[in-house]
C-alpha cells in the first residue's frame, strides 16, 4: 500500500509539473534505483508509540534507535538514499550552519538536517507555552507531530525532480506550522526565563532554522518558476534573515517565540504563494487570479496567460515604508510581461491613504496598485474607481 501511495504521489506531481522543465539527466536511472531500493528505505508513519515525544527513543526497538537522532524531544529517523546517485548536483542546495562549520542541505542530507533544524521551532514554542493536563497534555500535542515528522522523512527517498523536492520539503514545514499553531491555540503562555538560558547555542540553532527555511523557499522557487522571482526571492530572504537574526542575550523567551513562529509561517505562506502564482498564470480553468499577500508588505498577482501572448502582465507591489497613523508610505510596483521582456518598476507614494504614481503610468497599472493596497487591507479600491491612484 505504501508503494502504491508513493507511486501515485509521484505520478500526480509529474502531471502538474512545469511544462518548460526538461527531464533531468539520469532521471530514468534514478527511478530504477528507487524502485529497486524501495524495500530498503525506512517507511515510518505510524511507528510512534504514545508518549514518544517525551520519552524520545523509548518506544523504538534497538535497531531503530541506532538509526535515529536523540537530540531534543523529537526523534528523527535517517532515511536511506539510493547509493551511487549524485542528487546534490541536480537539486536545490542551501547552506546550513553548524558550530564551527558550514554544511550543505541537499536531498541526500535533508532527511535529517532539514527536519532537525525545523524542530527548533517546535522546541521554542514548547518552552514558551504550558499545555493543560501536565505530561498527558504534552503527549497529546507532541505525539501526532512526531509521527508526522517521522513519516515525512521517508519522502526524501523518492525525490527525483524539482517538484518532488518541493513536495518533500513542504510536508515537514506544514507539519511544523500546524503544530506551532495548535500548541498556541491550546496551551497557556509561559515566558519564564531568557532565550540564552534555555539554549546555550541559540544563535547557532537560529542560523540552522534560517537555512532550512531558505532551503524550503528555494525548493518552491525551482519547482514553480515565475517572472516575479527577481522581486520575491530577495524579499523573502531579507525577511527571514531579519526575523531569525542572532539574539540579544537579554532577549526574552516570548520575543524569540514570536519571531520564530512568524518566520516558519512566512516560509510556508511563501511556498504556497509560489505554487499558486504558477498555477494562476499557467493552468486553465482556475478562477480569476486573486492578489496574494505576504507579511502585510507585499502583494502579487499573475493572471492566466497559458498561451504566452505576452499581453497579460503580472504584478508585485512591495511596500518599503508605511506609517498607518499618518496614512503615508512608499513602495514599488513591478510589472512582468511574459517572455524575455525586462521587468518594469514604478515608484509608488501613498499620501492620505491614497496611492500616487507618475503621470505616464498606464491606467491598468494604476488600477493594479489600488487593488493591491486593497488586498493588503490598507485602502478600499472602490473608493477611487478604476484609476484612483492618479488622484
Amino acid at each position: 500500500m505504501v508503494r502504491g501511495i508513493r507511486t501515485l504521489l509521484r505520478a500526480l506531481t509529474k502531471a502538474l509539473a512545469d511544462l518548460d522543465v526538461e527531464p533531468q539527466e539520469a532521471t530514468s536511472t534514478l527511478a530504477s534505483q528507487l524502485r529497486s531500493n524501495l524495500a530498503d528505505v525506512s517507511t515510518t508513519g505510524s511507528g510512534v508509540e504514545p508518549g514518544m515525544g517525551r520519552r524520545q527513543l523509548g518506544g523504538m526497538g534497538s535497531g531503530q534507535a541506532a538509526d535515529c537522532h536523540d537530540r531534543g524531544p523529537y526523534p528523527l529517523r535517517r532515511a536511506r538514499m539510493p547509493s551511487g546517485v549524485d542528487v546534490a548536483s541536480r537539486v536545490v542546495v542551501a547552506s546550513c550552519h553548524r558550530k564551527g562549520e558550514v554544511t550543505q542541505v541537499d536531498v541526500s542530507s535533508a532527511s535529517t538536517r532539514y527536519a532537525e533544524a525545523l524542530l527548533f521551532a517546535a522546541e521554542v514554542v514548547d518552552a514558551a507555552t504550558r499545555p493543560p493536563h501536565g505530561d498527558h497534555g504534552e503527549e497529546v500535542l507532541r505525539d501526532p507531530y512526531a509521527r508526522e515528522m517521522l513519516r515525512h522523512q521517508s519522502d526524501w527517498s523518492w525525490c527525483d525532480n524539482r517538484q518532488d523536492v518541493d513536495l518533500a520539503a513542504s510536508g515537514a514545514l506544514r507539519a511544523t506550522v500546524e503544530y506551532v499553531a495548535r500548541r498556541h491555540a491550546t496551551a497557556l503562555p509561559d515566558h519564564t526565563g531568557r532565550a540564552g538560558e534555555h539554549w546555550s547555542d541559540v544563535d547557532d540553532r537560529l542560523a540552522r532554522l534560517a537555512s532550512a527555511l531558505r532551503f524550503a523557499a528555494e525548493a518552491a522557487e525551482q519547482a514553480w518558476p515565475h517572472r516575479l522571482q527577481q522581486v520575491l526571492a530577495p524579499w523573502v530572504r531579507q525577511r527571514l534573515a531579519a526575523l531569525l537574526a542572532a539574539t540579544d542575550r537579554a532577549e526574552g523567551l516570548g520575543i524569540l517565540d514570536a519571531r520564530v513562529r512568524r518566520a516558519v509561517v512566512l516560509a510556508w505562506q511563501y511556498r504556497s504563494v509560489r505554487h499558486e502564482l504558477f498555477a494562476d498564470h499557467h493552468w486553465q480553468g482556475r478562477p480569476s487570479a486573486p492578489w496574494w499577500c505576504l507579511d502585510g508588505t507585499i502583494a502579487v498577482r499573475s493572471p492566466f496567460d497559458g498561451y504566452a501572448t505576452g499581453q497579460v502582465p503580472s504584478y508585485a507591489l512591495r511596500l518599503t515604508h508605511l506609517d498607518l497613523t499618518a496614512g503615508r508610505g512608499e513602495g514599488e510596483l513591478t510589472v512582468a510581461h511574459s517572455g524575455t521582456a525586462p521587468l518594469t518598476s514604478y515608484p509608488v507614494t501613498i499620501t492620505d491613504s491614497a496611492p500616487t504614481l507618475a503621470a505616464d503610468v498606464k491606467a491598468i497599472h494604476r488600477t493594479a496598485v489600488a487593488d493591491a493596497l486593497s488586498a493588503l487591507g490598507l485602502t478600499r479600491a472602490e473608493d477611487w474607481g478604476p484609476t484612483s491612484s492618479g488622484r
